[in-house]
């Protein structure tokens, strides 16, 4: 069943419910003002001078006809016994009830009430009083008519809530519909982009255009989601691109020199073992930056950390880390890498911040001169990486963050440009930041800083 539906035959129960109710609690004020009203006659009709008006009343009572819809007040007096009088009054007909019974007993100066039923179905309501010991006197009268009434009222009553719960469900069927086209516009919306696989986020605007309400907030939500989609589908295919472009770079280089290698062999013509040095080292370099390309697409492939990573993060002593880095990089470059380090702890993955570290230090060495000095400084949860390169221009500052970017000028050097890339992922992963200033040695300081943790925490 639709929601569209069900909120209709939920709105029409309610009103049912509320009209019955309503219309219980009137039936019953109504039936309980209708015989306050006959007890008032009764009562009236009980107020007379017992000596002198008694006889003329029951005189009176005797030639009247017990009749269902008569309006006529009947009196009489009722004896212990089981007798009337006058004798043979047609009252003789009315069973006595516990009122009666209790007058009978007792001396209560108030009329009591109740409703009794003859033996032809003529209900009669009766007011009692005392009168002498072993008798008191009963004024009565057929409220047939009245019963009638109620049932009257009680029906037109459930009548009109039937009614009015059937004209509920309709308006609420209306109403929702009217309420729910927009949301149906988004869920056409939503399905067709499902459907075609277009991140086309125009039939979610036109679905709640003009709107300034939850569902307009709902439609701005999968906006924004699809857009994120969008993007993150655009990102995806440029990294594909970018990845297959620059894989194809050292492949095609290796290929040239492993078919100049075969060339030479097929014809016959030998290459010197210093032509076979050279081709060998170009295709060993060309491996190497192949194989840092690879261990960089992959670092990237998931920046975001799983919940098993997240559980498996710990303290990271960043001194430590970067002194590790600096000795390896300055066995490998021979390049003079000073470290002023302070003790600084976080809490992350300590792979990851290698490899950022790794990377900052890799750059500084690539862009920096031969023999110029490299300093790294770590404190505060924080590591820079300075050099006396070309720096980085400000214009360029927030493009070198993005994967495979590199600038102009050094777009003939060796390298990805995946480096920074890296750095930013690991530090985002770890709600840190990526830090490029203008380094006091001439050219670029880079590096990240990560919440570092207190005493207490460790």
């Amino acid at each position: 069943m639709s929601l569209r539906k069900r909120l209709a035959l939920i709105a029409g129960a309610v009103t049912a419910v509320a009209v019955l109710l309503v219309a219980i609690l009137s039936g019953l004020l109504s039936a309980r003002t209708m015989y306050e009203q006959v007890d008032a006659e009764l009562r009236s009709a009980l107020e007379f001078d017992v000596q002198n008006e008694l006889a003329t009343v029951l005189e009176l009572s005797s030639r009247t006809e017990l009749r269902a819809d008569s309006l006529d007040i009947l009196v009489d007096v009722y004896f212990v016994e089981g007798t009337v009088e006058p004798r043979g009054s047609v009252t003789a007909q009315v069973p006595p009830g516990d009122a009666v019974f209790s007058q009978l007993l007792g001396t209560n100066d108030e009329p009591l009430y109740e409703t009794v039923t003859t033996a032809t179905d003529v209900s009669l309501r009766v007011a009692v009083i005392p009168f002498t010991d072993g008798a008191v006197i009963r004024a009565m009268r057929p409220i047939n008519d009245l019963q009638a009434s109620i049932n009257t009222l009680t029906a037109g009553i459930a009548a009109l809530a039937v009614l009015a719960s059937l004209i509920t469900a309709l308006i609420a069927s209306v109403v929702v519909g009217s309420a729910l086209k927009p949301v149906l516009k988004l869920t056409a919306a939503a399905e067709q982009i499902a459907q075609t696989q277009k991140l086309d986020d125009s039939g979610l605007v036109e679905a709640t255009e003009g709107r300034n309400d939850e569902i307009a907030r709902l439609s701005a939500s999968l906006q924004s989601l699809v857009t994120a989609l969008a993007r993150s589908r655009e990102q995806q295919q440029r990294l594909v691109d970018d990845a297959a472009h620059e894989l194809r770079t050292p492949l095609t280089s290796m290929r040239a020199n492993l078919d100049l290698m075969e060339l030479a062999e097929a014809t016959g013509r030998g290459i010197t073992d210093e032509q076979r040095t050279e081709m060998l080292g170009s295709m060993h370099e060309e491996l190497v930056e192949l194989s840092q390309l690879v261990e960089e697409l992959v670092a990237l492939a998931s920046p975001v950390p799983t919940l098993h990573e997240v559980s498996q993060e710990s303290s990271v002593e960043l001194s430590e880390l970067a002194d590790n880095v600096v000795k390896r990089f300055s066995r490998r470059s021979g390049r003079e890498i000073s470290l002023d380090a302070s003790e600084t702890v976080v809490q992350g993955r300590t792979a990851l911040i290698e490899r950022a570290i790794a990377n900052l230090i890799g750059n500084a060495i690539k862009f920096s001169p031969e023999g110029s000095k490299i300093q790294v400084t770590v404190r505060d949860g924080m590591v820079l990486v300075d050099d006396a390169g070309p720096g980085i221009p400000t214009e360029y500052r927030a493009q070198v963050l993005e994967r495979f970017w590199r600038a102009p000028e050094s777009r003939g050097l060796p390298g990805s440009g995946l480096g920074l890339s890296i750095v930013s992922d690991m530090a985002q992963s770890h709600s840190g930041s990526v830090i490029i200033d203008q380094s006091p040695l001439g050219g670029a300081r880079v590096g990240f800083l990560l919440p570092e943790l207190k005493s207490s925490d460790i």
